[in-house]
């Protein structure tokens, strides 16, 4: 399977996002780009899933959200992660909307 060139698609309505989450951060949020993925800032701490949790809470609010229209798809353990986002309600200027309806 090729790589999407973009750290994000659309795909069937949805925006699907590479990220890569940095826990225990000092200051949360978006942080420019770590190679082929979005970064992210975590005060959180990577054990039992409270980085993750925090990550789908900030991109809840980013987008306008429900959290629970934020799926981690992959990554679950890892730095890298793959993000679904349901509906964006609203999209950070480091996103373009799709160019056709999807």
């Amino acid at each position: 399977m090729n790589r999407p060139a973009s750290p994000y698609h659309w795909q069937n309505g949805e925006l699907v996002i590479l990220v890569y989450v940095q826990p225990k951060a000092k200051q949360e949020g978006y942080d420019g780009l770590h190679g082929q993925r979005i970064k992210f800032r975590v005060a959180a701490a990577p054990t039992d899933g409270r980085a993750n949790q925090r990550l789908c809470e900030l991109l809840a609010e980013l987008f306008a959200v429900p959290k629970k229209s934020i799926t981690l798809i992959r990554g679950h353990a890892s730095r890298h992660k793959t993000i679904s986002v349901e509906k964006p309600q609203k999209l950070p200027e480091w996103i373009a909307r799709p160019s056709r309806p999807v």
